[in-house]
């Protein structure tokens, strides 16, 4: 501790003629500027600034100290602990931006390093709440991109994205302008952290165009600062999923091992999940299923470890109990089933209630600005809650499921569709690099792929009954043949490309034929090959995240409003 002083010592005369307490605070700034985010190393330096504020009874220095003690602290409960002693000291300033900063910075502590986004979004509210009328758009932004945040999680996608949109012209249009390096640092970070909440809610919405545009705006990524390592991971992370998208796994497995390099410093453990379970689904694309397990157990051991974890990865216990049923491995199908359910449980807790708040008293508050009436309206919600009955929390939670329902109903219905308009439903031939060891003649895998191309333009996929055995012996070649080119230039197995052929047909055809919308499901699964209900129905939903049922009806509703407002539909003709 005696350099500490030392150095104190020396700065003295310099704090003793600095001009203003700002100064002072900058001064004392100096000590530790240096330091890297999350090193404790940097603390006793601040303890000496937080000491002088005391003294001089300074409160916004010392504000500022707590928050830069949040940023220097190595574990989460510090961390949590500076974040409240900065609110008390910004309260006493009664500066109403300085106590909003301190209130957003606690909510930011229970999102990323608790990854508590109930309490997390209890602090974003009350941060917007109390910074309603200050005219500092970057802190009002920064609210309502942390805001978007928990939109994304939630799975309002297209709302989250208008929230990024707003952020990332205000953070890039200031970044144009002649900045002093702290206002710069923190416009930058804006800029790029709205970037990567971007591109993940349009993947999450297979919008790839639209993802790999903003992806675009930041490369070469080896040029982004060393300041910004994390966002960096974000964007590697980003560029990995876009590529295994495209089956261009080899790419993607180099850039999400170039995003788990930057998070591991970071201790970003939700994202590094997301890294782990792409990564685990390439090795099941190459067939690799003994790396893809271990990838999978990567995940499994982050929830463990935090009893958290985001819905982007679920999946990851879906593909662990499909391998223990194919290796007929009753244990390990058991433990992952039951770790489903745990899942299940954690994110059906979250939802509701963030889901609720965040549209009641968010969004609310951001189209009404009357504050008579919204007196009003948190009078009748606390009567309401001082009257209400069991059979009230009942009917609530039973609404509260159904608008959930709802929202991803609509939301995987806009997907389709923005798929039918992009032509996204149409099977690719995947390129497969020239270094790849071809099993089979150059002229084989043409002649196969050409016959192909003519199976599904003539829609011979629609054929009742069909096998790969069928098919091979109509294309004059044999099944292990036709298995090889399709498991490599269709990227999926032959079930698969089956499947994928005849539901995005059948979707095309619903959205095209509106005489197809009276068909009975029985009826639709005629038409396209399957030869079951129950089986039509459950691939269906397995391709395009909602019932025929629930599709028919949204395709009915939609082209009853488009008459209601005389919208010409195209495709009723």
């Amino acid at each position: 501790m005696k350099w500490v002083f030392t150095i104190c010592f020396w700065l003295l005369p310099i704090f003793f003629f600095a001009e203003g307490k700002q100064s002072l605070y900058l001064l004392y700034e100096k000590l530790y500027e240096n330091f890297n985010e999350n090193d404790a190393k940097a603390l006793p330096f601040v303890a000496e600034s937080i000491k002088k504020a005391k003294e001089i009874k300074d409160f916004k220095h010392l504000s500022f100290a707590y928050e830069d003690a949040v940023y220097f602290a190595s574990d989460a409960a510090t961390k949590l602990k500076f974040a409240d002693s900065a609110i008390l000291a910004a309260n006493k300033t009664l500066d109403v931006d300085l106590i909003s900063r301190a209130q957003l910075g606690k909510g930011i502590v229970y999102y990323f390093n608790f990854k508590n986004y109930s309490k997390a979004l209890t602090q974003y509210l009350i941060a917007f709440k109390t910074a309603e009328n200050s005219e500092d758009n970057y802190l009002k932004y920064k609210i309502i991109y942390h805001l978007g945040a928990v939109k994304n999680y939630l799975g309002y996608y297209n709302e989250a994205i208008k929230h990024f949109k707003d952020c990332h012209s205000l953070f890039s249009h200031h970044l144009q302008d002649s900045l002093p390096p702290n206002k710069k640092f923190n416009y930058t970070r804006g800029l790029l952290n709205s970037s990567h909440q971007l591109i993940t809610a349009y993947q999450y919405l297979q919008n790839h165009k639209a993802a790999d545009s903003v992806l675009a705006l930041h490369m070469p990524f080896q040029n982004i600062p060393k300041d910004f390592d994390q966002e960096k991971g974000y964007l590697w992370k980003g560029d990995g999923i876009s590529k295994f998208q495209k089956a261009k796994y080899r790419e993607a497995e180099k850039s999400l091992h170039e995003a788990l390099k930057l998070l591991w410093q970071k201790k970003d453990f939700a994202a590094i999940s997301v890294a782990h379970y792409y990564l685990g689904c390439i090795k099941i694309k190459e067939n690799n299923r003994q790396e893809a397990f271990s990838y999978f157990k990567k995940v499994d051991s982050s929830f463990i470890l935090n009893n958290f974890i985001i819905p982007e990865v679920r999946a990851t216990y879906i593909q662990l109990v499909k391998m223990g049923k194919e290796e007929n491995n009753e244990k390990e199908l058991l433990y992952n089933l039951n770790q489903l359910v745990k899942v299940d449980k954690i994110l059906l807790k979250d939802f509701p209630y963030l889901s609720s708040r965040v549209h009641q008293e968010y969004d609310h508050a951001l189209l009404e600005k009357d504050k008579k009436h919204l007196k009003e309206i948190n009078k009748k919600q606390m009567l309401w809650l001082g009257t209400g009955s069991i059979l009230s929390l009942a009917i609530i939670g039973f609404l509260t499921v159904r608008n959930v329902r709802q929202k991803r109903l609509s939301r995987n219905y806009e997907i389709i569709l923005e798929k039918l308009k992009n032509n996204d439903s149409v099977i690719s031939t995947i390129e497969v690099p020239t270094t790849r060891k071809q099993l089979y003649d150059k002229e084989i895998v043409e002649e196969l792929l050409i016959k192909l191309k003519g199976f599904e333009e003539n829609h011979k996929f629609l054929q009742k009954g069909l096998t790969i055995t069928k098919l091979a012996s109509s294309f004059k070649t044999n099944a292990t043949h036709l298995s090889y080119v399709v498991n490599e230039y269709k990227g999926m197995n032959f079930n698969t490309y089956l499947k994928k052929l005849r539901i995005n047909y059948i979707t095309q055809q619903l959205y095209l034929q509106p005489k197809l919308l009276n068909y009975t499901v029985e009826s639709l699964a005629q038409e396209c090959g399957i030869s079951s209900r129950q089986v039509f129905s459950e691939q269906f939903h397995e391709i395009n995240g909602i019932r025929p049922t629930d599709f028919i009806k949204k395709r009915l509703l939609e082209i009853k409003n488009n008459a209601a407002e005389n919208i010409p539909d195209i495709n009723t003709n």
